[in-house]
């Protein structure tokens, strides 16, 4: 990633990703979280804090090191145990099949390029009950907002670092 990628887009982003409606959507996405969890594109770990008591662990993996500092915080303060590992997951993740009981991503897919390889490891190293708890964005139904999203995707995509936002 690039230099504005790793040091500016974090700032930018905890600014557009926090506060009270942010926080319950985030809330509301992880509530169903359980046992063993992987959590791709954790960013600065702006989830931390809201994964339940009935997670007994959370891997979370990213491509880049995001405001170090602040992600151990998170950390030091999170209700359960978290890993953080920085590695670019696209290719692939280095976990046996069905490793976990549920894999998070929130804000994460419209940033990966091929997406469905990346779901179809999630669906590799879910256990076969697990879930795939996710917080995304995509095309808006509404004809008008799909224009704009579509004009406007060069600029958010400089912007947010590889966001897409349609």
């Amino acid at each position: 990633m690039s230099l504005y990628a790793r040091y500016v887009f974090p700032f930018i982003n905890e600014w557009l990703s926090v506060g009270q409606r942010v926080d319950k959507q985030r809330r509301l996405a992880l509530a169903d979280a359980r046992g063993q969890v992987l959590e791709l594109g954790f960013g600065t770990g702006l989830n931390f804090k809201h994964y339940p008591f009935s997670v007994t662990h959370v891997t979370a993996i990213d491509c880049e090191r995001m405001r170090p500092r602040q992600v151990e915080q998170r950390i030091d303060s999170a209700p359960v145990p978290i890993t953080t590992m920085y590695r670019d997951a696209s290719h692939g993740l280095l976990f046996p099949d069905e490793s976990f009981d549920t894999v998070v991503t929130t804000w994460t897919l419209c940033s990966i390029h091929e997406v469905i390889p990346t779901l179809t490891e999630i669906k590799r190293v879910l256990r076969q009950n697990g879930s795939y708890l996710f917080l995304e964005h995509g095309p808006s139904d509404d004809p008008r907002i799909a224009r704009r999203q579509a004009l406007l995707r060069p600029v958010v995509e400089l912007i947010g670092a590889g966001c897409q936002v349609n």
